[in-house]
């Protein structure tokens, strides 16, 4: 239970792709396939997803991989960047901005899709998923990336 005065952790998901209405079709359609829903907040492609439970993320995930390479293929390219954390909807627009989660994209000029998990979340069954650290960032300074089909061996190692 949060402390008085404190907002309850919720599961959270903020993304950004272009053009906007075909990222939040994708995005619909993953959380209905993962069995979840989202409260949208207006004008954005940030929700909060219930069950707010973190177990969610290893079906939410392959079904937003999938989504996205279905629409793909009888659609103009779709490139998505994804945050998903448990906290606060704000928290999770702010960690879509992670210099790493744009970078990747760079990086990989064929991948379609990157999530940036953050620690909050962890990766559960998820071995794909880089560990990377989030320099200067107030929520956390650890997170996973996810890019599906694609491993980077160029980011900075993680010490354990």
């Amino acid at each position: 239970m949060p402390p008085i005065g404190a907002e309850a952790a919720q599961l959270c998901v903020a993304a950004a792709g272009s053009p906007r209405q075909h990222a939040e079709k994708v995005l619909t359609a993953a959380v209905d396939h993962a069995h979840l829903t989202a409260h949208w907040l207006p004008d954005t492609l940030t929700g909060v997803l219930h069950p707010a439970d973190p177990a969610a993320i290893p079906h939410f995930l392959p079904a937003l991989a999938c989504e996205l390479a279905a629409h793909n293929t009888a659609h103009p390219r779709l490139r998505l960047r994804v945050a998903v954390h448990l906290g606060t909807p704000a928290e999770a627009q702010d960690l879509l901005t992670a210099p790493p989660l744009a970078d990747t994209l760079d990086e990989a000029p064929d991948a379609n899709l990157v999530v940036l998990l953050s620690d909050r979340v962890g990766t559960g069954p998820i071995p794909a998923a880089d560990e990377i650290r989030l320099r200067a960032n107030v929520i956390t300074d650890r997170a996973w990336l996810w890019v599906p089909g694609w491993r980077s061996g160029a980011r900075e190692p993680v010490s354990r």
